[in-house]
């Protein structure tokens, strides 16, 4: 699944579809997600319930606001980010293994978007 985000992501961003126009709250988000996926706030507990709705609301203020943006790509690549954060939350009683390999999964995907989506601010 990872492997179909990540070239998916590519494959968007080779077909020069992405927008020009640099929007720096998009940004941000993008990067506060990629944060929050990467790193546990507390110890080495990456199912932290309260970890987890974090992940779930930063990656739905993206879906909700790329959906209303002209660019329908960007959109389609935050909505498959958001089903990854999902199928995190939704999992019951995750292992911490699990956790740990689904936000790294997400925080790959992230960071891929920032270094593309970051070059539109250059």
């Amino acid at each position: 699944m990872k492997y179909l985000i990540v070239s998916t992501l590519f494959l968007l961003t080779s077909c020069g579809l992405l927008p020009s126009k640099f929007d720096n709250v998009e940004y941000s988000k993008l990067i506060e997600l990629h944060v929050a996926s990467s790193t546990p706030v507390v110890g080495d507990d990456w199912c932290r319930s309260a970890d987890l709705n974090r992940l779930q609301y930063l990656s739905n203020q993206l879906k909700v606001y790329s959906n209303y943006r002209l660019n329908k790509n960007i959109a389609s690549i935050y909505n498959e980010i958001d089903k990854l954060v999902i199928e995190l939350k939704d999992r019951e009683n995750p292992s911490p293994a699990y956790c740990k390999i689904k936000r790294k999964n997400i925080s790959k995907v992230t960071e891929n978007a920032i270094k593309v989506f970051g070059k539109r601010g250059s």
